[in-house]
């Protein structure tokens, strides 16, 4: 199991570290759109903006693999720590 100090370890990059919160804030954008609108599609595409975008972030910047392609099941526990470490990014409690 991945500790949040783990997770912190593989997104030193503060390049990543807003990569991973600009995916989350256009996966979030993406999937209260479709539920707004109705349009179930949008809110399935969600996820995978989010995924692809931190993930993208992660060859770009880190020059590492996102945790989820070594460990799948953690994916649920990863996007907790996500958000723990966009709202860090956000306050500056980097």
């Amino acid at each position: 199991m991945t500790t949040y100090r783990e997770f912190l370890d593989a997104h030193r990059s503060r390049a990543n570290r807003i990569g991973h919160l600009l995916a989350l804030v256009a996966g979030i954008a993406a999937g209260v759109e479709g539920f707004l609108r109705g349009e179930w599609y949008w809110a399935l595409l969600a996820f995978p903006v989010i995924g692809v975008g931190g993930g993208l972030s992660h060859y770009l910047f880190e020059g590492n693999s996102p945790a989820f392609s070594k460990r799948p099941w953690e994916i649920p526990l990863l996007l907790v720590y996500d958000v723990r470490m966009a709202f860090e990014t956000i306050t500056g409690k980097e």
